[in-house]
């Protein structure tokens, strides 16, 4: 058996502090390059992308945007038509405006509307089968 020295100790513990450092090293690689592929643009984009697209209340919102949106412009377009007058376009900027405010206080009755609205139009209606019955 052979005798256990300071400096075989201290060997040993700087071996296994290398050993540390290798895999710490490693570690720190490895976590380095998970955050700079995360921070990329491309991957930002695509992650905000994906968590906007599961996002219920931004889809809701972003159709009642639209809502509000085309009603107005068609208010100003029934109003205004092909006018050049500069009086009757500012007065269908006005009322453009004016008919968005009101749809976006009402947006969620608007919307349950049109979609029944739709609904009715895209939905075959089904006949109701008859009862057969026995002879």
């Amino acid at each position: 058996m052979r005798k256990i020295t300071s400096s075989d100790i201290l060997n040993e513990k700087i071996s296994e502090l290398e050993c540390l450092h290798e895999f710490e090293l490693n570690e720190l690689k490895l976590s380095l390059e998970r955050n700079y592929n995360n921070l990329q643009p491309s991957n930002i984009i695509k992650r905000t992308y994906h968590e906007l697209k599961e996002d219920k209340l931004f889809k809701e919102e972003l159709l009642g945007t639209g809502i509000n949106i085309l009603i107005g412009e068609i208010t100003n377009k029934i109003f205004v038509g092909n006018s050049t007058n500069k009086i009757r376009q500012t007065l269908g900027r006005v009322l453009e405006l004016a008919v968005v405010k009101i749809v976006s206080k009402n947006n969620v009755e608007i919307q349950e509307a049109a979609s029944g609205l739709i609904q009715s139009i895209f939905k075959p209606d089904v006949e109701p089968e008859e009862e057969s019955t026995p002879e």
